[in-house]
């Protein structure tokens, strides 16, 4: 939030709203877990309390938002089970996918990761990918478990 260019932590963007809101709602909160840490925490705890007021009325006043309805709480999972079912996550739900689990899956095509521009962790272990091509393009991505297990066998009737 602090100083942020990204479009998805510009002042007026759902997620930073919603951030700030979660701050404000838990500002006494906030100040009792500051008060036990050392004295840096203490200022970037404070800081970003601090910061959520600027975003909006101050933070005693300040409505809790609620979430947007068009991001599931669960959206990382329900963007997996997409994906999985060959389907590309809806473009609302994109900035707020930033880890996935696919191991232990069939996964096998990457085509629908180049829309997930905020996507940091990805877990390919035990997956049917050989090319990851399609993931070039995603800035800060760390793949993990990148050993693709062997398609499986259709048994015979």
């Amino acid at each position: 939030m602090l100083d942020a260019v990204a479009s998805d932590f510009a002042p007026n963007s759902a997620l930073v709203q919603r951030a700030a809101a979660t701050l404000a709602a838990a500002e006494s909160d906030i100040e009792q877990l500051a008060s036990t840490r050392p004295a840096d925490l203490q200022h970037a705890l404070r800081a970003l309390v601090t910061e959520s007021r600027r975003l909006g009325e101050p933070a005693s006043a300040q409505p809790v938002l609620q979430p947007d309805p068009a991001i599931p709480d669960d959206v990382e999972q329900q963007a997996r089970d997409m994906i999985l079912a060959g389907h590309a996550p809806p473009p609302e739900w994109r900035a707020f996918v930033h880890r996935l689990d696919f191991s232990d899956t069939d996964l096998n095509d990457l085509r629908h990761f180049a829309l997930l521009p905020a996507l940091q962790s990805l877990d390919l272990t035990n997956t049917q990918v050989t090319d990851t091509s399609a993931l070039r393009h995603i800035c800060d991505l760390e793949i993990t478990g990148l050993d693709a297990k062997p398609p499986r066998s259709r048994k015979p009737p």
